[in-house]
């Protein structure tokens, strides 16, 4: 009972244990997709409008392939005389079709249309600090000089396949490029920053310091799950009604508009840690990573000596307060609740994501440890006890 000097260090080597399994990297995908859990829908601001070419739409008008870019152009000047602050293509236009000035000539005069590029590959760091594609696809030539901005749509997929981060910048075939979410903002700000440069870890573009990774990679904050028939995050409009001009005016006005498509035998779509399984369109994904950015919701992680530090001092006070195995366990069961509370108020007050996975490990390394150690020092003491009296 009270301090011991063996519980406590019994739980010592089983935080050393957890912290070191860590640090090594072991059970990463376990840890991630725990710590999915802290993410919950949050209010949008408003300023993401999705034009969308669903199924009825490509029933309407045929394969996406074969429309033509004329469409798009009069899309534009529908979009720009409703006031739109940013129209952002989330499709490629990388073939030259006979409509290619037409559609310049409406980017041109819209002065606010930002298009996407693609880097082929799989993306990898150097020394740059930004995620590197050895090779790329880029816009029509005509239209890349007509875009306000132009900006990569890549994304990372995680080791279990998830998507939950967005490289802030890159460099694709050597050329530097920001990603399409931040190219949309910067041009609906009127911004002409170019690609930003990373400092300690840091990205500040559009006003904005931005926490990313070893590829300037920036957490997606999901602001709610894929869209559903009777349910969607952002407000969503079809491309005829958006072309016909049947869209509220609130609804486009000052707004950034986003263009992607949505049907169902398209493959862009992607498991993301909110979907319960329903993939995502890229567009949807696109639309998450701009309003985190404008919403200033910035998913930060605590270094790993920090993370290995919590997990030893958990696993510590557990093997301290465990003096009985049923009391021991119910105590273990009350820091872990505690400590699944803190670090949801945490992530809700300042969008820090603790470890979830390796302290819960630790709580329950110590407290089987020190349990099993009690156990074996009543055995061996009963065991005393009988060869005494066995004597006697």
């Amino acid at each position: 009972e009270g301090l011991s000097w063996s519980r406590a260090l019994i739980g010592l080597l089983a935080g050393l244990l957890a912290a070191g399994m860590l640090l090594l990297g072991w059970f990463d995908q376990a840890a991630i997709q725990l710590r999915d859990i802290l993410l919950e829908p949050y209010p949008v601001s408003g300023i993401v409008t999705i034009v969308e070419v669903t199924d009825e739409s490509l029933a309407r008008y045929g394969r996406w392939d074969d429309w033509p870019r004329s469409r798009h152009a009069e899309l534009v000047q529908r979009l720009t005389a409703a006031g739109a602050g940013a129209i952002v293509f989330d499709v490629l236009f990388d073939a030259e079709t006979a409509d290619d000035a037409e559609m310049a000539a409406a980017m041109m005069q819209a002065g606010n249309v930002a298009l996407p590029v693609l880097g082929q590959g799989d993306a990898f760091a150097q020394a740059s600090g930004v995620a590197q594609y050895r090779g790329g696809v880029w816009p029509q030539t005509r239209l890349a000089q007509a875009a306000a901005g132009l900006g990569h749509a890549n994304i990372l997929h995680d080791a279990d396949g998830y998507v939950r981060r967005l490289p802030l910048a890159a460099e694709i075939a050597g050329k530097p490029v920001a990603s399409l979410a931040l190219a949309a903002i910067q041009t609906y700000l009127g911004l002409d920053e170019g690609l930003p440069s990373v400092k300690g870890g840091w990205i500040e573009a559009a006003g904005r310091r931005i926490k990313v990774g070893p590829m300037a990679d920036m957490s997606i904050y999901f602001a709610g799950p894929p869209a559903q028939a009777d349910a969607t995050t952002f407000r969503t409009v079809s491309y005829e009604a958006a072309l016909a001009g049947d869209v509220p005016a609130d609804w486009l006005r000052d707004k950034i508009i986003l263009v992607g498509v949505t049907a169902t035998a398209e493959p862009d779509r992607y498991l993301t840690p909110v979907g319960n399984g329903r993939p995502m369109y890229g567009v949807e994904i696109l639309a998450n990573s701009i309003e985190s950015i404008w919403s200033g919701r910035f998913i930060r992680h605590a270094p790993p000596g920090v993370e290995a530090a919590i997990v030893l001092l958990i696993a510590l006070i557990t093997g301290l307060v465990c003096t009985r195995p049923w009391s021991g366990l119910a105590l273990a069961g009350g820091m872990a609740a505690l400590y699944f509370l803190l670090a949801s108020l945490l992530f809700d007050a300042f969008s820090l994501a603790l470890d979830l996975f390796f302290p819960l490990m630790g709580i329950g390394l110590s407290y089987v440890a020190v349990t099993g150690y009690r156990f074996s020092v009543e055995i061996r003491r009963r065991r005393r006890f009988a060869r005494s009296d066995s004597h006697q």
